[in-house]
């Protein structure tokens, strides 16, 4: 897979299975490494989105794990995101540009959201 953007191009309805693992077992993953790597990757990015806009601590301190593994430019540890995401020949860099967007996207409709609900209680 040439680059990540594809595990992420339905934010709303993200199903990595069917979206990501398909693309990538099709490659063949034969190496328990390489299997629990990609495990790895998609349970952060399956936290990053369903905690994203968690009310709860536990949520909120889930999504902050994910999101800091995700973004820590760390290549000194063998799980650390930029190796996992270089043995799955994925780009660390697109996914989580994307993963930015996303959160601010979803942030930005929230706020809307949140403004309109504002103006029709107060009838403005």
């Amino acid at each position: 897979m040439k680059n990540a953007l594809v595990l992420v191009t339905r934010p709303g309805r993200l199903n990595i299975d069917s979206v990501f693992l398909g693309n990538v077992w099709k490659r063949r993953i034969r190496s328990g490494e390489e299997r629990l790597m990609l495990a790895l990757l998609q349970d952060a990015v399956g936290c990053f989105f369903k905690y994203m806009r968690a009310g709860n601590r536990t949520g909120k301190e889930t999504f902050a794990d994910a999101e800091t593994w995700i973004l820590k430019k760390d290549s000194d540890r063998i799980f650390s995101f930029e190796n996992v995401c270089a043995l799955l020949g994925l780009s660390p860099s697109c996914l989580r540009a994307e993963l930015r967007r996303r959160k601010a996207l979803k942030r930005a409709r929230r706020h809307d959201a949140r403004g309109e609900k504002l103006t029709a209680a107060t009838g403005g």
